[in-house]
């Protein structure tokens, strides 16, 4: 793989992560209120967000430093199609519009979904997912993932690891929880487990957790934060995992169920990532929104300047 489509394979993933679901123990202070934190979910429901993502990549081999900016705008949604007695959910997933850039130099390159049909080649794996269901879920009340399958028709390319698109539903506790207390969500993913031989996987255990920090009315304020559970002693493997240390905040509506918005930022200083004399830097930012009906209709309507 050449250096400039390792950056941008670095760029490309706009949405978090999927893993193997592990429920975690709150900690328990004790002697406060608590809160039972469940989504629920409502037959023909349908739930959209609005995505942005932006990611500053530079990476410097022997003194040659190369960097990719990547900037991108979607909106996605899960539409509920059954709901069982014990309130597990069958859920579909997808995309209904993208708009993303892509720069490393001198070369530039851009996309939105609304009015490209033939899109540049990084971006083709994203344009064939574009309105299209991608995974049918079944969803128990805390977000954990029972079953999850593609559907007919999906690129077998899409990688659903990086897709990110479980990422809508952050695992809830089991029990109810107070302001202070913490639970923890552990999953796998496979990196590559060295330069000299792309081909050799590694499974790492990545950990989510998740803090109660406030409920003000029916909105809870949730800290959550990415933690690797095995050691990466490697700076190779580190860089692989850099976009997936993030931290930031999520908004719940205790009421209805459902997420309202989440706001996660990475940063990451990696010398050695591709070898000696070598680094990696990389700054990125990622956002979603609770869309109403009114406000998707606005982000999915094709821009002004070319109708």
């Amino acid at each position: 793989m050449t250096k400039t489509n390792r950056l941008y394979c670095l760029t490309i993933a706009t949405l978090s992560l999927l893993g193997t679901v592990s429920g975690g123990l709150a900690d328990e202070p004790a002697g406060q209120e608590r809160y039972r934190l469940r989504y629920h979910f409502i037959p023909t429901q349908t739930v959209h967000y609005r995505v942005t993502h932006s990611a500053d990549i530079a990476v410097n081999v022997g003194g040659n430093p190369g960097e990719v900016q990547h900037q991108s705008d979607s909106v996605k949604h899960y539409r509920v199609t059954e709901v069982d007695p014990q309130g597990n959910a069958i859920a579909e997933t997808g995309i209904d519009y993208a708009s993303m850039s892509a720069a490393q130099g001198n070369q530039r390159a851009r996309y939105d979904s609304r009015t490209d049909e033939t899109p540049p080649q990084q971006f083709q794996g994203v344009h064939e997912t574009i309105g299209r269901p991608l995974l049918r879920l079944k969803l128990s009340p805390t977000g954990q993932v029972l079953k999850a399958e593609t559907l007919d028709g999906v690129h077998a390319a899409v990688d659903l690891e990086a897709s990110g698109i479980l990422n809508i539903f952050p695992v809830l506790p089991d029990e109810p929880v107070g302001v202070g207390e913490t639970w923890r969500h552990n999953f796998e993913i496979d990196i590559v487990a060295s330069q000299e031989s792309p081909a050799l996987k590694r499974r790492v255990k990545l950990q989510r957790q998740y803090t109660l920090e406030s409920v003000e009315g029916d909105i809870a304020t949730i800290a959550a934060r990415t933690v690797t559970i095995t050691p990466i002693r490697q700076p190779f493997q580190e860089g692989q995992l850099a976009q997936r240390m993030v931290k930031g905040t999520l908004q719940f509506d205790l009421k209805r169920g459902v997420v309202l918005s989440r706001q996660v930022s990475a940063d990451a200083l990696i010398p050695g990532a591709y070898g000696q004399q070598s680094s990696l830097t990389l700054k990125s930012s990622h956002e979603e929104k609770y869309l109403t009906p009114d406000e998707v209709k606005t982000a999915l309507a094709v821009p002004a300047s070319v109708q």
